[in-house]
């Protein structure tokens, strides 16, 4: 849709006008907020912290004091009444050094109506620069003001579409554009006035029977706790829905008609018991481009104020969201916020790709959600959530079990979270028992729940030394005379990296590493001092055996004078990991399931659309970039 064009084109500007008045009815153009624009007229709010280091960080910058040159914001391109948000459409003399300034300084929960990084982007791109300093710092400040605004400001780019080409007349158009300012819209909007988290914040996992998705069984549990909850989720696949479209793309289910009307009955829970909802949901393909085909799996977040957003499964799917035409970080990898706790939402497989959860860690999420259900062993999930939950510093949450084996008697486990310092113990909404309280085959058809600040934690027991298998195929990891560190046997297939133990913690990091060898099995060699190990150590049983899961590979931990501090990699077909303790080289290994990253991959290809696995490479870097940059 886009073209070379002029960005100062003055039809442009009416164009959006027009186009904004069609999709949302009362809209008025340069609008004044009667906004201050001093810093000092924000003292007493939640967020003058915020600007004052913002205000601070723009005077640094250059020295100049006076860049604020009235006493309110000036207009606003354009005001929308409903939904109330401002829009404006951003021009290239807003990309400069001070915006790139101010933007690394606004909080990682703050709600924004574009993606900060690609403002980020394009501001060290063009690096703009005004004849009249210093203009470039003041209109720094006032995009800044209209950010923190308590109406959401949404963000247009001149490149963005032709916009004089556009036609409000025309329906087709005017959908387009609607899609397109929803798209950039905050979710959930909120009063940036009040947005300090709260004391408490309790969340509710959902157990349902095995085989037995029943809606209507903890919409009556909701009833009679209605106000215990601030978040309820339900495990992946809950509910399972026939696409009324079997053509549609699966990056455009939100269009799909029998989708909607599930999600509607999900927003009305949330409106009625004035919680968030999360649920998981597999669409049935059936016959759609192949004989069979298969399910497909997502996830929805809605909220009282009845937004929601709809999560795409990036792995192990025959439609895997890496390979949606229209695939992107904004629009498949955000956080939502809710009660002002952010949180960040994936399915299932998607808990091995570590740089999902640590994207969204670093996006602002207090609380990551993985709706989960069959075909997972409950002690591997375990030890993969301890160690998001380790990394980014956050609450990893896993809402059900189910074992893959054919024991009728016992089928389910329990759901989970965990802290970075173990298991939360999780208590059942109507009886208050603790989970363990309840025997295995009891604990199902229930609602356990935790509080975000205020949780019991099962003390961490760190993983014991296990032997080596007797049907080993043997690998050994020497030490060479001239203190280099090798192997003795399928060397053109290793690849042996060095990294410190700050890398260790880097999901961003150990990922880069396996890529540059997607053909090898990277094995890794920690390189740690003495204090920093001790401070680090518990920190690292708790992580071990996630690590060597999801790298399929070897770790191995070296102090000073290459002493080896603990030893871990991954043992089984099933993904168990064997973790010991060396006296010295050589330290001989099982390489029988050494497979490397591609062994995290590889279910991901088969995607039916894929004709390039590079496609799926490429946007796992671009997650990696956006990892780097916040």
């Amino acid at each position: 849709m886009t073209r070379n064009h002029n960005e100062r084109c003055k039809v442009c500007k009416q164009r959006i006008f027009e186009l904004l008045r069609a999709a949302f009815g009362d809209v008025e153009g340069q609008y004044n907020l009667n906004l201050p624009s001093k810093l000092e007229d924000y003292k007493g709010k939640a967020f003058y912290d915020n600007l004052r280091i913002i205000y601070k960080s723009l005077h640094d910058y250059r020295g100049f004091k006076d860049f604020v040159k009235t006493k309110t914001l000036p207009n606003v391109d354009y005001l929308v009444h409903n939904p109330k948000i401002i829009v404006e459409f951003d021009e290239s003399q807003h990309f400069t050094k001070p915006r790139a300034i101010v933007l690394r300084n606004y909080p990682p929960n703050l709600t924004l109506g574009f993606d900060k990084d690609k403002w980020l982007e394009r501001c060290l791109k063009l690096n703009k620069r005004d004849n009249d300093p210093p203009r470039d710092e003041q209109r720094a400040w006032y995009d800044t003001l209209r950010d923190f605004a308590d109406i959401p400001t949404v963000r247009l780019l001149p490149e963005e579409a032709v916009w004089c080409d556009l036609e409000a007349s025309k329906t087709e158009d005017v959908e387009w554009f609607k899609k397109l300012i929803l798209s950039k819209l905050p979710l959930p909007i909120e009063d940036k006035s009040t947005n300090s988290k709260q004391k408490t914040f309790s969340i509710g996992l959902a157990f349902p029977k095995l085989g037995k998705h029943d809606f209507d069984h903890f919409n009556e549990l909701l009833y009679r706790q209605t106000n215990k909850l601030d978040l309820i989720v339900f495990p992946e696949g809950f509910e399972t829905i026939t696409s009324a479209n079997r053509g549609i793309a699966p990056e455009m289910i939100s269009e799909d008609a029998n989708v909607k009307a599930v999600l509607k009955k999900y927003v009305s829970a949330s409106k009625n018991y004035n919680i968030g909802v999360i649920f998981g949901f597999q669409v049935d393909y059936r016959n759609r481009l192949t004989s069979g085909g298969r399910n497909d799996q997502y996830c929805a977040f809605t909220n009282p104020q009845g937004n929601s957003y709809i999560y795409h499964k990036h792995s192990t799917s025959r439609f895997n969201a890496f390979f949606d035409s229209n695939w992107s970080i904004e629009n498949n990898l955000r956080t939502v916020s809710l009660n002002g706790i952010g949180i960040g939402i994936s399915v299932c497989h998607d808990s091995y790709i570590s740089l999902i959860s640590r994207l969204l860690a670093k996006k602002g999420a207090d609380v990551w959600v993985n709706t989960s259900y069959q075909n997972v062993r409950p002690n591997i999930w375990e030890s993969i959530h301890l160690t998001r939950a380790v990394e980014n510093d956050i609450i990893s949450l896993c809402t059900l079990h189910r074992n893959s084996g054919k024991d009728v008697s016992n089928p389910q486990k329990e759901p989970y979270a965990f802290s970075p310092k173990g298991k939360i113990r999780l208590k059942d909404i109507e009886s208050n028992k603790h989970i363990d309280e309840f025997a295995e085959n009891r604990r199902t058809g229930k609602i356990y729940f935790f509080d975000w600040r205020d949780h019991e934690v099962i003390p961490f027991d760190p993983p014991y030394e296990t032997e080596l298998s007797a049907k080993a195929d043997k690998l050994t990891i020497v030490k060479r005379d001239n203190n280099a560190i090798g192997v003795n046997k399928y060397s053109d297939s290793i690849n042996l990296t060095e990294i410190t133990l700050k890398d260790y913690f880097s999901p961003e990091v150990l990922w880069k590493h396996a890529l540059q060898h997607l053909d090898k099995t990277v094995i890794f060699i920690v390189r740690t001092e003495k204090e920093e190990w001790q401070d680090k150590e518990d920190d690292v049983l708790k992580t071990i055996k996630g690590r060597t899961i999801e790298f399929s590979t070897v770790f191995v931990f070296l102090g000073k004078s290459d002493n080896i501090l603990l030893s871990a990699y991954r043992s089984s077909n099933y993904k168990d990991s064997r973790v010991f303790y060396p006296n010295g080289f050589p330290i001989t290994i099982d390489s029988r399931f050494l497979k490397g990253i591609s062994s995290t991959c590889n279910i991901s290809l088969s995607d039916y659309r894929n004709e390039d696995d590079m496609l799926y490479y490429k946007r796992i870097k671009e997650v990696i970039t956006k990892i780097e940059s916040q």
